[in-house]
C-alpha cells in the first residue's frame, strides 16, 4: 500500500470448494472504522437433467466490464470505494467446481460467484460437464450487483450438439520486440464470442476452445469485440488511459482472420515513444493530436483489409494519458514514455 492507495488482485479462477475471501476497505479520520465490501455475489441457479454433473463455469461480462486482474483502490474515498483496473485486467472469470463436479437438479442448483460490485450490461456463460458436454456462451441479461449483497439469476444447462473446434493462436512481436504470452484466464473473441485458453499457459502458442466450427474465424484480443461484429467489421478498443510500465502487448489490440483453425494475430495500432527530461517526477503525461484527431476509444476494424483500417468512433478520445502512479517517474536523466495509438501519418503533429 502506497500513499493511501491499496493495490491487490482478483484471481482469474475461483474455487467454490474454498472459502473465498471477501475484501473490504475502510477510510476514516477517526478510530471508528466502517468497512465496505468491494465485491458482491451473483448466484447462478443452474437447472438441468437430474444427476448431470458440471465441472466448470466461465463467465464473461459482455459489456466489457472487468471481472479479474490487478487493481487499486484509493482509500481516501468519501462514500463508495472505487476500483481502478490496470490494463492487464480481464472481463472473463472461471469458476472451478472440481473434477468430480456438482450435481444439477431440475429445480436448480445454486453456485455463488464473487464479482466486483457494479452494474453489468450482461454476461455470457459457458458451462462444462463431466461427460465432455458444453453449453457455449449462453447470454444472461443486464444485472446490478451491490456491494456485500447476493443477486440471483436462473440458468438452464443444455449442452450443445454443434460441431466444435480448438483454435491455435499466436501474436506477432510487439513494437518493443516483446512476445505476447498467454496467461491463465486469457481470452480471445472469435466471431463476437469469448473463447478461453485451453492449453499453452505461459507460452506464445495458445490453444483456445471449444469454439463453434465456422467457415471463417474473425478474432480479436480486445474485449470490446464481445458481441461486436457485423459482417467483416469488428469492434476493438484502444485505451485512453494507459499505465506506465504496462506491456504493449496488453495495450495494443490484435486481430486475426482465418479459414483454418490457425490464428496469426497482428497488432491493430502503432506505438509512439517520447523522451521527456526535466528536474521533476512525472505522475501523468498526456498526448494530444492536432486538429482534434481521435486517438483512443472504441472503433471498428475491417477484417478483410491488410492493415485492418481502424476507424475510431465519433465519441473517441482526442488524448491519451499515461498514468505513472502517485510517486511518479523521475525524468531528471530523461525517460521514455510509450503511447499506443492508431497507426497513421502524424506529420501534422
Amino acid at each position: 500500500m502506497t500513499e493511501n492507495i491499496l493495490s491487490s488482485e482478483f484471481t482469474s479462477t475461483q474455487n467454490v470448494s474454498a472459502d473465498m475471501a471477501r475484501p473490504m476497505v475502510a477510510s476514516s479520520v477517526t478510530p471508528a472504522l466502517s468497512f465496505k465490501n468491494l465485491l458482491g455475489s451473483l448466484r447462478l441457479n443452474i437447472s438441468g437433467d437430474n444427476g448431470t454433473k458440471i465441472t466448470k463455469i466461465v463467465l464473461t461480462a459482455t459489456s466489457g466490464s472487468n471481472l479479474t486482474g490487478k487493481f487499486s483502490v484509493d482509500l481516501a474515498y468519501e462514500d463508495t470505494p472505487m476500483i481502478e483496473w490496470t490494463s492487464e485486467a480481464s472481463s472473463t472469470l472461471t469458476v472451478d467446481l472440481g473434477s468430480q463436479g456438482i450435481k444439477l437438479k431440475e429445480a436448480g442448483t445454486p453456485v455463488d460467484v464473487l464479482l466486483p460490485a457494479a452494474s453489468y450490461g450482461g454476461f455470457a456463460v459457458t458451462i462444462y460437464d463431466t461427460k465432455n458436454g458444453v453449453m457455449l456462451n449462453e447470454k444472461l441479461p443486464a444485472i446490478d450487483i451491490p456491494s456485500g449483497e447476493t443477486v440471483s439469476t436462473d440458468v438452464t444447462y443444455e449442452p450443445g450438439t454443434e460441431q466444435v473446434v480448438y483454435l491455435k493462436a499466436k501474436v506477432e512481436k510487439a513494437a518493443d520486440g516483446s512476445d505476447f504470452i498467454w496467461n491463465s484466464g486469457s481470452s480471445i473473441y472469435v466471431n463476437g464470442e469469448p473463447i478461453i485458453l485451453y492449453r499453452g499457459e505461459g507460452t506464445a502458442d495458445g490453444e483456445f476452445g471449444p469454439c463453434l466450427q465456422a467457415d471463417s474465424y474473425y478474432a480479436s484480443t480486445s474485449n470490446a469485440s464481445i458481441d461486436g461484429i457485423s459482417g467483416t467489421q469488428m469492434r476493438v478498443n484502444i485505451p485512453a488511459k494507459q499505465e506506465y510500465g504496462a506491456s504493449l502487448t496488453t495495450l495494443n489490440p490484435a486481430a486475426a482472420t482465418s479459414t483454418s483453425t490457425d490464428l496469426n494475430f497482428r497488432y491493430v495500432a502503432g506505438v509512439v515513444k517520447l523522451t521527456v527530461s526535466g528536474p521533476h517526477a512525472v505522475r501523468t503525461i498526456e498526448l494530444q493530436g492536432k486538429n482534434n484527431r481521435r486517438l483512443a476509444g472504441d472503433g471498428m476494424i475491417n477484417m478483410t483489409a491488410s492493415d485492418f483500417a481502424l476507424s475510431l468512433n465519433a465519441d473517441a478520445s482526442k488524448s491519451i494519458t499515461v498514468n505513472c502512479g502517485k510517486s511518479g517517474v523521475s525524468i531528471e536523466s530523461g525517460h521514455d514514455f510509450s503511447f499506443v495509438l492508431p497507426a497513421g501519418d502524424y506529420s501534422e503533429g
